[in-house]
């Protein structure tokens, strides 16, 4: 029903849905990790406050996407990644966005550090919003 999206709530999330199918269809390390399990990898699957990552590639690593999701209430300030490259990842999609009717908790650019975690010898620390997920997308490479 059309007049639903009168309402914030439905029309934030028809946003959300059109800015992750326009991602998916853009960025070739989603595409090619549907079919090949060399494009998936888990960056965080343990973690005690809810969160869990994972990273999709191409084989070549020329296209990497990070996908980051808090399943809990809480802001995790800092919240410390372990990263596959180091370089600038660049937020793609934060469904606590405003634009998607969320409290508007985004990150900037942010720059991989060579500090290990999670197995990884560079990581990024970012604001993870609550109850919402975020695609970061490797830009530049150092």
């Amino acid at each position: 029903h059309w007049d639903l999206l009168d309402s914030p709530g439905h029309a934030g999330l028809q946003r959300t849905i059109g800015r992750l199918n326009e991602v998916y269809a853009s960025e070739p390390a989603l595409q090619f990790g549907d079919l090949h399990p060399e494009g998936f990898q888990w960056a965080v699957m343990d973690d005690e406050n809810a969160v869990v990552a994972m990273l999709r590639s191409t084989p070549d690593a020329s296209s990497m996407i990070l996908a980051v999701s808090n399943f809990t209430p809480v802001v995790r300030e800092s919240y410390r990644i372990g990263v596959p490259a180091d370089g600038e990842w660049v937020e793609l999609v934060n469904t606590d966005s405003e634009e998607f009717g969320g409290s508007g908790l985004v990150n900037d650019v942010i720059r991989a550090e060579p500090n290990p975690a999670h197995g990884r010898d560079h990581s990024i620390q970012l604001r993870l919003p609550p109850l919402a997920t975020v695609y970061l997308k490797l830009t530049a490479r150092a």
